[in-house]
């Protein structure tokens, strides 16, 4: 009887060392996010400026001030840290695919969406997470192949902008440091 007592509390310390492990981290990619967001909220916004694309730029300053909010208000508990990560995450993603189309950095927010989602949620959590952005490719995939959604001329060909790259550079960091 002692044996079996002994192997559930090994368990339960090793499931409270990787809790507590998942915290020390979702901290720390919190706080990197954060610094990394404020100059790529500065560039995106001037960014869109520039192309006469203001509607983007208060979803931008909404996602920033969502990440402020749950990054330096200290109550927030870790599950509500983890779905506003990877809302953000998503809101990224929908709005990357909705202003360029397949030619935005879509796929890496949405590739960064399961793993979070399995780091931080478990492994059931990264599967729904991995549904949903493939339904998410499938739905924009839809939408584009039969015309009802369209991508500007003028970002289609975007490789001789420095705005671009610095900006997709920006992202594919956020999104990498993710993963």
């Amino acid at each position: 009887m002692s044996e079996n007592k002994d192997k559930y509390t090994e368990t339960e310390i090793a499931y409270s060392e990787i809790y507590e492990w998942q915290q020390d981290l979702l901290g720390q990619v919190m706080r990197v996010l954060f610094i990394i967001a404020v100059p790529a909220l500065a560039l995106g916004i001037y960014y869109v400026a520039s192309d006469g694309n203001f509607v983007f730029a208060p979803l931008y300053i909404a996602l920033f001030l969502i990440l402020v909010v749950v990054r330096f208000w200290k109550r927030v508990s870790y599950s509500v840290q983890v779905g506003t990560l990877l809302v953000l995450i998503y809101g990224l993603a929908i709005l990357a695919v909705t202003r360029a189309g397949l030619g935005s950095n879509v796929r890496l927010f949405l590739l960064a969406m399961p793993f979070v989602a399995a780091i931080f949620l478990g492994k059931r959590a990264g599967l729904i997470a991995l549904t949903v952005s493939m339904l998410t490719m499938l739905l924009f995939a839809g939408l584009f192949s039969t015309g009802q959604m369209m991508v500007a001329e003028d970002v289609q060909v975007m490789s001789h902008k420095a705005g671009a790259w610095l900006s997709y550079t920006l992202n594919l960091l956020l999104a990498s440091m993710l993963v």
